[in-house]
């Protein structure tokens, strides 16, 4: 009497591995993903009431690992400046490659600004700067000011000022418009992210910086490049 086979068992697969904590897997990504919490942390509870832990948990990383990068929140806000914004900055060759007019180059300078300064990981560190580190961190506050506010103006200036030796633009007062200028984008951004919602006549990110780039120029003497208009 033959006996009837088992049935063949396939073998159980083994368990898919954990995932790997971040920290593991990306250990060249840690300082970014580090400075990517910070903007958030900072940017719900502000700098002072911040705390490095808070930080760390939303990186995903040890309060141990962080402080392996980042010794403090002051370098923590030092290396986000420098990483998010500093390195931003275009130089003047950028601006004004071969066969370049100035007024295309201080165009180009505007809506550089605005594509960076409007972006969602800049956005936050500008307002925390003009809401609390500029009256409450002077030395932070000072940092800001040398490692952004001064390279973009100077550069902005060394625009206008070839304007104005190849008269292309007519004013006396370059230091004064530079500064109009970057207001201008600045505060636009700020109502764009953080007020359009209420607004009730609302405009479009590409229609506002026209309007930028058309006020700027006309005010410095050259007419707007022709282009198409943006929709509202």
């Amino acid at each position: 009497m033959s006996r009837k086979s088992s049935p063949t068992l396939e073998p159980t697969p083994p368990p898919d591995p954990e995932p790997s904590p971040r920290w593991r897997r990306r250990p060249e990504d840690r300082p970014d993903e580090i400075i990517d919490a910070a903007i958030v942390v900072f940017g719900k509870q502000g700098f002072a009431a911040a705390k490095l832990e808070d930080i760390a948990r939303r990186a995903g990383v040890s309060k141990g690992t962080l402080y392996l990068y980042f010794d403090s929140k002051d370098a923590l806000f030092r290396a986000m400046v420098r990483s998010r914004i500093s390195a931003a900055l275009p130089s003047v060759d950028e601006l004004l490659p071969s066969g370049s007019t100035v007024a295309e180059a201080t165009e180009r300078f505007i809506r550089r600004l605005w594509q960076f300064i409007s972006r969602p990981d800049v956005v936050p560190i500008v307002r925390l700067v003009h809401s609390e580190i500029a009256e409450s961190f002077p030395d932070l506050a000072r940092f800001y000011f040398n490692e952004v506010i001064v390279p973009s103006r100077r550069l902005l200036v060394s625009v206008l000022q070839r304007g104005m030796v190849s008269g292309e633009f007519h004013t006396e007062h370059p230091e004064l418009i530079q500064r109009e200028i970057c207001s201008l984008v600045v505060h636009g951004a700020m109502c764009q992210r953080y007020f359009a919602r209420h607004d009730p006549e609302p405009v479009a990110d590409a229609r506002l910086i026209d309007g930028i780039v058309d006020l700027a120029l006309r005010g410095l003497g050259a007419p707007p490049r022709p282009r198409k208009r943006s929709q509202p």
